[in-house]
């Protein structure tokens, strides 16, 4: 299986840009100094016109972050693709 890059996140969003969900689970605390878990994680509806590949931190997907460099993390299981890195951790769904 070939690797899952930021560019397949790309292809995969695109694809899926009308049935797509995030769930973050885990969020930069600047009170702590560090990445923490959200309590209670909610499935949240990605507005599709509003997704911008542009924008290459984010995409404008609130609760999606992505940092420069190889220093983000994908691990991609059926219709779901986690994304873990400094900044924190979200998982999309494709329904």
């Amino acid at each position: 299986m070939a690797k899952f890059t930021r560019a397949s996140l790309k292809s995969w969003i695109k694809k899926n840009k009308d049935n797509l969900y995030i769930k973050k689970t885990s969020s930069f605390n600047g009170m702590i100094d560090c990445v923490d878990s959200v309590e209670d994680p909610k499935n949240i509806r990605v507005e599709s016109e509003r997704i911008d590949f542009t924008k290459k931190h984010d995409f404008w997907i609130v609760g999606l972050w992505l940092v420069p460099g190889s220093r983000n993390s994908f691990d991609l299981d059926n219709n779901e693709v986690r994304v873990y890195n400094c900044c924190g951790s979200c998982t999309l769904i494709a329904n």
